[in-house]
């Protein structure tokens, strides 16, 4: 696998390998078969074993948001934990939508946006 190749070539240890987002990894597969999100899923998984360390997969919800995520739900099915992001206004909210092995969180974390100059000129 090309990313576990480039991985050992930093000769660094690597603690998470992030994926932004999972249908632009998936390269024309279709994100609804469940078998062809099987081979992301093992992909995946293959480099979590080699980093020893997390996989961060972002991924998106469909157009209807109650419905959860876009695709397979073999997706979710395979993931230790799945938070869902959203926005209104100035509020974020992070909710756990599935934790494995552990309590979930109880209803979510709200965060204020704020903005904050960069000092950039």
């Amino acid at each position: 696998m090309k990313l576990i190749a480039t991985i050992d070539q930093l000769n660094e240890p690597i603690v998470m390998v992030v994926v932004d987002a999972v249908y632009r990894l998936m390269h024309g597969a279709d994100e609804n078969s469940a078998s062809e999100m099987a081979h992301f899923i093992d992909a995946c998984d293959a480099i979590q074993r080699h980093i020893g360390g997390t996989m961060l997969a972002v991924h998106h919800a469909g157009k209807n948001t109650s419905q959860g995520a876009r695709g397979s739900n073999s997706l979710l099915a395979a993931v230790h934990t799945s938070l869902m992001v959203s926005k209104s206004e100035d509020l974020v909210t992070l909710r756990v939508e599935k934790q494995k092995d552990a309590e979930p969180l109880s209803g979510g974390l709200n965060f204020k946006m704020l903005r904050v100059p960069a000092g950039i000129s």
